[in-house]
């Protein structure tokens, strides 16, 4: 075994040297560490877990419907060859058969369909909100007045923020007004 002091022959590398560098830190950080590595480990794990029971089901979806197809090609074979030979009558369970498997794929057609547009209305919604939110800035900064009750309080037209800015205090400095009774001025119990 070859000690430091023996000489290299060409083309040998040296070893990568590592030094480990210790470093002190408080023992609740330590703990605090721990408990993240130990929570990024778990979600790591259900996560490839998810992704394994995903992939299975996919895998069993796949084989259930292979098994229909092929049930679906057997029993039609055996529908033509119970008529026997009587060609007008295999015509029309053609006729049939291929009318079911249209039916089928329009309505495979229309499953695949419905779920890209759930997948798509989340979305959908985030980006009307943020069109909302938009233009209920752009109605705030217009007339000073808070974009919050703005979005809080209409259903985000153009004309209703614009009908709310309009009987909304105005903003102090950038501020909503500071309002010392609690909001329970006028009402029963309030003192004056």
């Amino acid at each position: 075994m070859p000690d430091d002091n023996t000489p290299k022959v060409d083309g040998e590398k040296n070893p990568p040297t590592s030094e480990v560098e210790t470093i002190t830190i408080p023992k609740a950080d330590h703990e605090t560490l721990l408990i993240t590595k130990k929570a990024h480990d778990a979600a790591g794990f259900k996560g490839r877990k998810l992704e394994e029971r995903e992939e299975a089901q996919t895998a069993r979806e796949e084989t259930f419907k292979a098994g229909i197809a092929t049930w679906q090609r057997e029993k039609d074979q055996a529908e033509i060859d119970a008529v026997g030979g009587d060609q007008e009558k295999i015509k029309g369970i053609r006729d049939t058969q291929a009318q079911r498997d249209k039916d089928e794929a329009q309505n495979q057609r229309d499953k695949d369909l419905n779920k890209k547009e759930e997948d798509l209305k989340p979305r959908e919604e985030k980006a009307i909100k943020q069109e909302i939110r938009g233009r209920a800035v752009k109605v705030a900064e217009a007339h000073n007045v808070d974009v919050e009750k703005l979005i809080e309080f209409t259903d985000g037209s153009p004309e209703a923020l614009d009908k709310l800015a309009k009987s909304l205090p105005q903003l102090e400095n950038g501020k909503a007004p500071l309002n010392l009774d609690g909001g329970r001025k006028g009402k029963a119990g309030a003192s004056e």
